[in-house]
């Protein structure tokens, strides 16, 4: 596939998308509202499960077929903080024989971290990306607003 992702029509029309010509009406639309939460989250995980389905159902974002991705989303949260964690007990550079060298944990806990980053821009949980999003329920813009826009 080349090119950018494509934005599901739920963010596009929540970012203000104003050419219906980019609007995919024939797009598929899954059934609304959190998924069943999955038996393999640990405790760690599952707060954040309730926390995000709770965040993204406000935003009218969460479907039915969203639970692959927050489950990674979870996990990776989870793997995050474990790694930070051990970075604080045992410190960011180990010792290797006579060398030191980069804690593991510290090299999970960046890798976790940019993946969580770029879930959460794709989800507009970003300050920068939440900047892009419209609320349903937000200020409407004036005719002059929008020619100004």
């Amino acid at each position: 596939m080349r090119g950018r992702k494509p934005k599901p029509k739920a963010l596009k029309l929540m970012q203000g998308e104003r050419d219906s010509r980019r609007i995919n009406e024939a797009e598929p639309v899954a059934p609304m509202g959190p998924p069943p939460r999955p038996d393999t989250l640990d405790e760690v995980a599952g707060a954040k499960w309730d926390d995000l389905c709770h965040t993204l159902t406000q935003f009218g974002l969460l479907t039915q077929i969203s639970h692959h991705s927050l489950e990674l989303y979870c996990h990776t949260y989870s793997n995050y903080l474990t790694s930070l964690d051990a970075c604080e007990r045992f410190g960011y550079v180990v010792a290797a024989g006579d060398t030191l060298t980069r804690n593991p944990y510290a090299i999970e806990m960046h890798q976790a971290r940019k993946e969580l980053m770029q879930f959460q821009a794709e989800w507009g949980l970003t300050p920068s990306s939440a900047t892009r999003l419209i609320s349903p329920g937000g200020k409407q813009l004036t005719d002059f607003e929008k020619l100004l826009a």
